[in-house]
């Protein structure tokens, strides 16, 4: 399958695919929608001023958007109406990620902040701002803690307390993330290494090095 491509140089930020369902976010400030299975484009969104960083699917029926305007924009993908659209952060929204539930969303933004948003009523639940510039927001399993990858820490937040479950301190800088399950995080640092880190309790955290690096 080949899609058309965004304008512009550097031109695809994010994609993200849901079954059948395949989007991508662009430099254009176009969010193309694609059907995979019958391989063609479906459809343009057009709502951000300026370039599109982050998407998320849930369950083929919404869709959450994030760009360099500081807007976080929810969609329903049967009509593709906008159903909201936030002020999400004073700067780009980086990375956007809806709740197992779909009632709420988390965002980080360029401004070191972590944000929790009630969508329903279309407001912002909690705030805190990070150490580091942070790359990745991703919800662990049962949705009520978050990872934040952020300079050469992964930082596990619980949401319903709104604190701090345990930091995770790595040798290089996250690169990128991946929730295992509510236990374990696998991270890709700079230099090619992947390790998996393991949550024993609030104090302890065992590392695992897996022997992937560059050649």
């Amino acid at each position: 399958m080949i899609c058309k491509m965004h304008a512009g140089c550097r031109t695809v930020r994010d994609i993200v695919v849901d079954g059948s369902m395949m989007m991508s976010a662009g430099v254009d400030d176009f969010i193309r929608i694609y059907n995979v299975q019958k391989r063609k484009e479906v459809g343009v969104l057009v709502q951000h001023n300026g370039p599109v960083n982050c998407l998320d699917i849930l369950h083929r029926k919404y869709a959450l958007s994030g760009g360099d305007d500081g807007e976080l924009c929810v969609w329903r993908s049967r009509d593709w109406e906008l159903l909201r659209r936030l002020r999400a952060h004073k700067k780009p929204v980086l990375d956007a990620k809806f709740h197992p539930s779909g009632a709420a969303a988390v965002t980080i933004g360029g401004d070191r902040k972590l944000k929790l948003w009630d969508i329903v009523r279309a407001h912002e639940a909690f705030g805190t701002t990070l150490e580091n510039d942070a790359r990745q927001v991703e919800w662990m399993s049962k949705g009520d803690r978050v990872a934040i990858a952020h300079g050469r820490k992964i930082s596990v937040f619980e949401t319903e307390k709104g604190s701090i479950f345990c930091d995770m301190e790595l040798p290089k800088r996250v690169l990128s993330m991946a929730v295992i399950n509510r236990n374990r995080i696998a991270a890709v640092c700079e230099g090619g290494q992947i390790q998996v880190q393991t949550q024993l309790t609030h104090a302890q955290i065992e590392f695992r090095m897996l022997s992937i690096s560059p050649s």
